[in-house]
């Protein structure tokens, strides 16, 4: 927001598309790296499965997820201009502790619901399941996930627009 801060203050636009096209470069990103994800799976004599067709809804579910964050944080930094150099740490930090890097097996069984409490567990276990044929799906770890992304959202759409009305004057 504040880099397009000239838009934001001098003409009328949408500003929403400003925090949408966030997500939507990464997506853009993400089609492009599938070609190499076939020939890893090719190269690893991984074989597909049906599961490959839930793909999209897991993107959808991160999309929404990471949009309503980014709408929340969007409009936190026009505001609160420490939110941009805060956010960064903050997200290096929430990478190590996020199942990226490790799937719900290497966890020890005590930790299993805190591991859950991340909404992004669901999301990985599903990708790790649809495309590498790895892990089982967790329904209830799914609900929670979708629940989530979904809140996030509405939450985040909610609050840009709230804070949205101040953005010119604040810029």
């Amino acid at each position: 927001m504040l880099q397009n801060a000239n838009l934001v203050s001098n003409v009328y636009f949408p500003r929403l598309v400003l925090p949408i096209s966030a997500p939507l470069s990464a997506l853009i990103d993400f089609l492009v790296s599938l070609p190499l994800l076939v020939l890893f799976m090719f190269i690893w004599h991984i074989t597909p499965t049906w599961g490959l067709l839930l793909v999209p809804v897991w993107v959808l579910l991160l999309m929404m997820l990471s949009l309503g964050v980014g709408l929340i944080a969007g409009g936190l930094t026009v505001h609160y201009r420490d939110v941009q150099y805060v956010l960064p740490v903050v997200v290096q930090f929430l990478l190590f502790i996020s199942p990226v890097w490790y799937p719900r097996s290497a966890m020890p069984p005590k930790y299993h619901l805190l591991y859950t409490l991340n909404p992004l567990s669901g999301l990985m276990d599903g990708f790790r399941w649809s495309v590498l044929g790895m892990g089982e799906l967790n329904l209830g770890a799914l609900t929670y996930t979708v629940l989530v992304s979904v809140a996030m959202l509405i939450i985040g759409a909610y609050s840009f627009r709230s804070m949205e009305r101040r953005f010119a004057d604040v810029i």
